[in-house]
C-alpha cells in the first residue's frame, strides 16, 4: 500500500513539473500598439518621426513593420515619414508576431506655405521647362526612363485662363516662332487644374510652386489587351520675364467677341462667335455652341487688309465695306473702333463703337 501511494505521488509531481515547463515556454504576444500621433499635417519636404509603444512591454517579439497606403504622397521607413507630394496617406505599424496588432496615423500632406501662391495672378506669365524626367511603366514595372535638360519649350499662362506652348532658345533667351494653344487652366488656393485641348487623357498635378520655380507632372494611364500602361513626365519650370514677348502684331487667327460699347451702352458677350482672319487675306465669321470650340461653323465674308493700325474689310464683290481703327492689338486682345453718323433729335451726331475681342485657338 505504501508503494502504491509513493508511485501516485511521483506521478503528480511529474505532471506538475511538466506543466511548469510548458507554461514557462508559452510566447507572450503583442496585445496593442500605440503611436504617439494618430493624425498629422505635413508640408511637402517635411519629415515626421513616429514613435510606437508596444503593449505588453515584455512581449517576446516587439518588431514592427511600417507601411504607407500611398507611397507617392508619404513614404515611411522605421517610423520616419517623408512628405513627398500633396495628398493623403495612412501610415501603419503592424506587429510581426502574428498577433494582428496594429496602429495607424492619418497623414495629410499640403504644399509648403512658402510655395503656395494665394493669387491666380502669380502663376500668370512665361515658364520655361528646365528639365523633363520621363518614365514608362508596364503593369507597375519601370521599363524605360529618359532625362532631358533644357528642353527648349515652355508654357505661357495668360490672364484669361488660357494656356499656350511656345518654343524657347536658351542661347538668345528668346521665344522662337508662334504660340500654340494648349488648353485652359484654373489656379486657386494652391490647386492647379489644366484642361488640355490636346493630350486630354493626361492628368496634370502641381507638385510645388514658388514665385520663380514650378514642378509639374503629367500622367497617362491606360489598359490594352489586359496590360496596364502608365507614362509619367515630371517638369521643372522657371519663370522668366518676357512681358514684351506677349505682344503680337499679327492679326491672323480666331478672335472671340468679348465686349462692346455702342452709344454709351456697354455689353459683355457670353456667346462663342467672332472673326477669323486667315493668312491669305480671307475674312470669316465663326460660331460654335460652347467653349469646347468643337463643330465650329465658318461663314466666308470676303477679304481684309491690316496696315498701320487700320483694318479694312471688303465684301464678296471686292468693294471696301468697313474701316476700323485698331488702337489695341496684343497677343490676347484686340480692340476695334469705328465711327458712324446717327440722327439724334434731327441732328447728326458722330457715334463711336468700341468692340473688344479675345484671341482663341481653334482647329482649321
Amino acid at each position: 500500500m505504501k508503494r502504491t501511494t509513493g508511485l501516485y505521488c511521483l506521478n503528480i509531481l511529474l505532471c506538475l513539473l511538466s506543466l511548469s515547463i510548458f507554461t514557462g515556454c508559452e510566447e507572450t504576444l503583442v496585445e496593442k500598439i500605440i503611436l504617439d500621433q494618430t493624425s498629422a499635417t505635413l508640408k511637402v519636404g517635411d519629415v515626421l518621426n513616429l514613435t510606437a509603444t508596444v503593449i505588453p512591454g515584455d512581449a517576446d517579439n516587439r518588431a514592427l513593420v511600417w507601411s504607407s497606403s500611398n507611397g507617392s504622397v508619404a513614404a515611411v521607413v522605421d517610423g520616419k515619414v517623408a512628405a513627398i507630394a500633396e495628398g493623403n496617406a495612412t501610415i501603419t505599424a503592424t506587429a510581426t508576431d502574428g498577433s494582428g496588432a496594429s496602429a495607424s496615423c492619418e497623414v495629410k500632406v499640403v504644399l509648403n506655405s512658402n510655395n503656395n501662391l494665394e493669387s491666380g495672378d502669380d502663376i500668370q506669365g512665361h515658364w520655361v521647362v528646365l528639365d523633363c524626367d520621363y518614365k514608362e511603366y508596364v503593369d507597375g514595372e519601370l521599363v524605360y526612363e529618359e532625362y532631358e535638360v533644357e528642353t527648349e519649350w515652355g508654357y505661357y499662362f495668360d490672364e484669361n485662363g488660357v494656356l499656350y506652348e511656345f518654343d524657347f532658345d536658351f542661347v538668345s533667351d528668346k521665344i522662337i516662332g508662334d504660340y500654340t494653344f494648349h488648353g485652359r487652366y484654373n489656379y486657386q488656393n494652391g490647386k492647379l487644374e489644366i484642361t488640355a485641348y490636346v493630350d486630354d487623357d493626361g492628368r496634370y498635378e502641381l507638385i510645388s510652386l514658388t514665385s520663380s520655380k514650378m514642378m509639374l507632372s503629367l500622367t497617362w494611364e491606360w489598359m490594352e489587351d489586359g496590360v496596364r500602361y502608365k507614362d509619367v513626365e515630371k517638369y521643372t519650370l522657371q519663370k522668366i520675364d518676357l512681358k514684351n514677348a506677349i505682344q503680337k502684331t499679327d492679326i491672323c487667327g480666331y478672335w472671340r467677341l468679348a465686349e462692346s460699347t455702342v452709344g454709351g451702352l456697354h455689353v459683355t458677350h457670353s456667346d462663342f462667335s467672332g472673326f477669323r482672319f486667315d493668312e491669305d487675306g480671307g475674312f470669316y465669321k465663326w460660331s460654335c455652341k460652347n467653349d469646347d470650340y468643337v463643330n465650329v461653323e465658318l461663314d466666308y465674308q470676303g477679304s481684309y487688309k491690316y496696315q498701320n493700325g487700320k483694318l479694312r474689310t471688303y465684301n464678296l464683290d471686292g468693294r471696301e465695306d468697313m474701316v476700323f481703327e485698331v488702337p489695341t492689338l496684343t497677343f490676347s486682345d484686340m480692340v476695334l473702333q469705328i465711327a458712324n453718323n446717327v440722327a439724334v433729335d434731327d441732328k447728326i451726331e458722330e457715334n463711336v463703337a468700341k468692340i473688344t475681342y479675345k484671341r482663341v485657338y481653334l482647329e482649321d
